[in-house]
């Protein structure tokens, strides 16, 4: 079985990517944390309505048009802060694809190998290999996957 995870990440560096996640959380100020309901009742834009929402901003700079229901500079700012926060997101979630697509592959390869070594204790256990019955014994009640009761079970 071959290996395609050939790095190796040690505890020093997951202490150091830790502490640079904070440094940036330090920066990045976020004091409102949305639930998932409030998130669901709020009206959002996306790329689809950042035209609608640019030519609104220009509107409420024209002097000709007295909004007084919009801060135009409370406005500039929001628009801003959108921008500013989604160029942010496209690089978080870069990180994260390449972070989680690790983990998935770090996590297929361990597992895949933990199972060889579980069959490989099964058919030692099956040829009564000194120790091997119990090994196989504590991997077996350990295993996730659905125990079927073998003959002795019975």
């Amino acid at each position: 079985m071959k290996n395609v995870n050939n790095v190796s990440i040690g505890r020093p560096a997951v202490d150091e990517a830790k502490a640079k996640i904070r440094e940036f959380r330090s920066i990045i100020p976020t004091p409102v944390v949305l639930t998932a309901d409030e998130i669901r009742t709020m009206p959002k834009f996306g790329p689809k309505g950042h035209a609608f929402v640019r030519r609104a901003k220009d509107n409420a700079t024209n002097p000709a048009f007295s909004l007084s229901l919009v801060d135009p500079d409370e406005f500039a700012n929001d628009v801003n802060n959108y921008d500013n926060y989604t160029e942010l997101e496209v690089e978080l979630e870069r990180l994260l694809i390449d972070v989680r697509s690790m983990a998935i592959l770090s996590g297929s390869e361990a597992y895949s190998q933990a199972l060889l070594i579980y069959k490989s204790l099964q058919l030692l256990s099956q040829q009564n290999i000194p120790g091997a019955k119990g090994a196989f014994e504590e991997l077996r009640a350990l295993y996730p996957g659905k125990h079927r009761p073998s003959s002795e079970d019975k």
